[in-house]
């Protein structure tokens, strides 16, 4: 069968950007599956381009959805039944996991699909190949509409073997248009964090990649010359739950002299001691991003974080120690919080000199315990989540405690913070470089970019300037 799989995020192509992974898998599946499949990138295409695609005749679509590209979704979807009246048009992604109910309600779509995609969507195209007319109702995992109600079958177990899956396929990707690569080394996620739906998109039970099948992805990758000095994210939800797994994959890449640089996402700082991170380093781990969310300790303990601040502060020393940068990313308005405790978070990022830092909104998602707070002790001011948006300065509730106007300033405070901070961290590393003797790394082409970052850091500071308060 003939298979399009398409991101439809029409924004402009960020300069930090990767492929969609989660389509990369799928398409590795219908390929292994003998399908020919294409995987489009609406951020690749102009809109005439755009218009053209969904014009075309196709035999099965498949487009993924987060909360907030569903609109986007729904709109591409509608223009492909137009011209394709006998498409079968099939929903994934995020969204359908928290949405299950209302997802497929007024939707130009036939199915969507639940949870982890790889296998339910291998199935189903088995039974459009076959010409079954309701083979379909007994693949865990599907949804379909019957007399107007969302019918959902049997919940997909979570796939235990992920080496069982075949590496994403990119193939149909222009991949020169991005600056980093997507890996994957585990999904799930045991921790219990309030404004987390991780555990509704890909279970609670942490599983995970073997070093060698993740060290063998990134021989492959390495072997693709377009890649340039391009790095590797690794994007899990929970990198370093095990220790002794991280300090596997460092050996193989060591043992290997692998010369690749790669950023974590997803990293935990009580689960890393000092060797580890060392190990990291020497593996060639630039950067990791460290969920720090507040500094005040009885915030992390209402939004059960499981990580003091004290292990936090001294994850971050070490990591700082060892030439790993973290990237510490922060919220406004969890449980707990008020204007005195994001003031508190403010002098903690100043004290410990961190300038790789960014500040979102708590947003409250069904399926988490904070949309449940939120519904009990404060107030909606919409509960419309697929126009969320961490970045917006007007907040999505309030609290008693901490009101809409409180939330506001907080949120102008961290800003304004977070350009400073991106402002000093551009200088430091450039000096760091200066001072090392490191000037190989410092060609012309790195040079542009990160005056171009500097550049837009201080309009943004400029255009957006106000009073900073005394902390």
């Amino acid at each position: 069968m003939n298979i399009v799989l398409i991101d439809p995020r029409a924004n402009r192509m960020p300069a930090e950007s990767f492929p969609h992974l989660g389509l990369g898998y799928l398409a590795a599946v219908c390929k292994e599956s003998g399908h020919n499949v294409r995987l489009i990138d609406f951020r690749m295409l102009s809109e005439s381009e755009r218009e053209q695609l969904v014009r075309e005749s196709h035999e099965v679509v498949g487009i993924t959805a987060t909360s907030f590209t569903y609109d986007d979704t729904l709109k591409v979807a509608a223009k492909i039944r137009e011209s394709n009246p006998g498409v079968k048009l099939i929903l994934g992604g995020p969204h359908v996991s928290v949405a299950a109910d209302d997802v497929l309600i007024g939707s130009p779509f036939d199915f969507a699909i639940e949870g982890e995609g790889e296998v339910t969507l291998k199935e189903l195209l088995k039974e459009l190949q076959n010409g079954s007319n309701d083979g379909y109702r007994s693949i865990p995992g599907l949804m379909y509409l019957e007399n107007g109600k969302t019918v959902h079958n049997a919940p997909r177990p979570w796939i235990e073997d992920l080496d069982s899956l075949p590496e994403p396929d990119f193939s149909s990707l222009d991949m020169k248009q991005y600056s980093h690569y997507p890996l994957a080394t585990s999904r799930g996620c045991p921790f219990l964090c309030v404004y987390c739906n991780c555990g509704t998109i890909w279970g609670k039970k942490w599983r995970f990649r073997s070093p060698e099948r993740i060290v063998s992805e990134m021989e492959k990758l390495k072997q693709h010359t377009e890649w340039g000095e391009k790095s590797i994210n690794i994007i899990d939800d929970t990198f370093n739950l095990n220790s002794e797994r991280v300090e596997a994959i460092c050996d193989l890449m060591i043992s290997k002299n692998m010369g690749i640089d790669f950023y974590v996402w997803g990293f935990r700082a009580d689960r890393t001691p000092l060797n580890i991170l060392q190990k990291l380093k020497q593996a060639g781990c630039l950067c990791v991003s460290v969920g720090v969310e507040s500094a005040n300790p009885g915030v992390l303990k209402r939004i059960r974080k499981g990580e003091t601040i004290e292990q936090i502060t001294e994850t971050l020393v070490n990591l700082k120690k060892v030439g790993i940068y973290p990237m510490c990313l922060f919220m406004v308005g969890n449980p707990g919080d008020t204007l005195e405790t994001v003031r508190e978070t403010i002098r903690f990022v100043k004290k410990n000199r961190l300038y790789l830092v960014a500040f979102n909104m708590a947003l409250p998602y069904p399926k988490t315990d904070l949309w449940d707070y939120v519904e009990r002790e404060g107030t909606f001011h919409q509960k419309d989540y697929t126009n969320f948006h961490h970045y917006s300065e007007k907040p999505i509730f309030e609290t008693p405690d901490f009101t809409s106007a409180e939330r506001s300033e907080a949120f102008r405070l961290v800003q304004r913070l977070e350009r400073i901070q991106r402002i000093k961290f551009e200088i430091w590393r450039k000096f760091m470089l200066i001072r090392r003797g490191d000037f190989s790394a410092i060609t012309w082409k790195r040079v542009s970019a990160s005056v171009a970052r500097l550049g837009k850091y201080v309009m943004d500071l400029t255009l957006r300037r106000e009073p900073e308060e005394k902390l």
